[in-house]
């Protein structure tokens, strides 16, 4: 994996999570830190306490995933199947097929035209990993003294 796939990715996380929302690195290892804060703690403490016994932290980067034209289409042939169910058991011949071929292949064509231009507009939230960095611990204090320089002010107090 490359430090550019790292450095463009779409979310950042230090935690298996099934919510993406840290836009960088730092924000990650800042949301995972933070719980470990308390008022007014030494913060370099802590997060060397928080780190200890690892050599570094991992900060996993994803980035959205692409709906598929070809899942439109499988969502569509389940949407005819599940139409011409609904159809045979309501209204259709109890000894026929349901729908004829030309209902069938038009309704086929209608829903993956639905389902394509929902893809097209829709935003997707689900995410692939596509790399990790890992940080030693006197790098994850340099990142946070300038990411969150005020847990270090307060520890001076």
């Amino acid at each position: 994996m490359s430090d550019a796939a790292f450095d463009t990715a779409t979310y950042y996380d230090c935690v298996d999570s099934e919510e993406y929302s840290h836009e960088t690195p730092e924000d990650a290892i800042e949301a995972y830190l933070d719980g470990f804060m308390t008022p007014n703690c030494d913060a370099e403490k802590t997060i060397r306490e928080t780190l200890a016994g690892s050599e570094h932290l991992t900060v996993k980067a994803y980035n959205r995933d692409e709906a598929q034209p070809k899942w439109a289409d499988a969502v569509a042939r389940q949407l005819v199947e599940r139409a011409n169910d609904a159809w045979t058991e309501e209204y259709g011949d109890p000894d026929g097929d349901g729908f004829g071929a030309q209902a069938t292949r038009y309704l086929g064509e209608e829903f993956a035209k639905a389902l394509r231009w929902v893809i097209a507009r829709e935003q997707v939230w689900a995410c692939t990993k596509c790399d990790e960095r890992r940080y030693t611990v006197d790098e994850v204090l340099a990142l946070m003294r300038t990411h969150s320089p005020g847990w270090f002010r307060a520890s001076t107090t």
